[in-house]
């Protein structure tokens, strides 16, 4: 076993149906003027009282999503399949680690992930990476995140990760549909490299 995993949360592990104009609209609201970004305004505001005030409200409505949420189809066969291959399983994701505790023991997957990252850790994904890069002695060539954004799949390839588009097209990286074809994609690698 060679390499590591992070996978992001929302779009890889399940989907979360939040409204997220809504929620631009309400943090909009809080910090009166228009937010066209909450990435932006994360960053802009990291480490910072607005900060812990914005992510609380964000959370309260990946709350109610959290509820209706449901794993993707064969997450608990890939799970399985990357403790085997892999030297560790990352999760890296922009939710509140509230919201991604309940997930996980709901459907009992805590306690595939090395470590969890979440919006409480970093205001950012690449924070997160960096972090895992840095911190935890991982080569950054030894990771590959898959996740749903092409940002972030630029960020990884900044920090010379690599990296696995889901659910899109792209000439930029590596796509798969999902995380079984994406589970299929590292295999091809260890076989080839490690």
């Amino acid at each position: 076993m060679c390499i590591f995993v992070a996978l992001d949360f929302d779009g890889v592990i399940t989907k979360l149906e939040v409204d997220w104009n809504e929620v631009k609209s309400k943090v909009s609201e809080l910090l009166g003027y228009k937010v066209d970004s909450l990435f932006e305004i994360l960053l802009k505001t990291w480490n910072t009282p607005l900060y812990r005030e914005i992510s609380r409200l964000i959370e309260s409505y990946e709350l109610k999503a959290i509820e209706k949420a449901r794993p993707h189809d064969y997450i608990r066969y890939v799970l399985d399949e990357f403790s085997r291959k892999v030297s560790g399983i990352f999760l890296v994701t922009m939710q509140s680690l509230n919201v991604i505790n309940i997930f996980l023991d709901r459907y009992e997957l805590k306690g595939y992930f090395t470590r969890i990252l979440t919006r409480d850790d970093f205001p950012c994904k690449k924070m997160q990476i960096q972090y895992i890069i840095d911190n935890l002695g991982i080569e950054s060539s030894r990771l590959y995140l898959i996740d749903d954004l092409p940002r972030n799949c630029e960020i990884c390839l900044e920090l010379g990760c690599k990296c696995i588009l889901i659910g899109k097209e792209s000439d930029k990286f590596l796509c798969a549909q999902n995380l079984l074809d994406a589970l299929n994609l590292i295999i091809r690698y260890l076989e080839d490299v490690c």
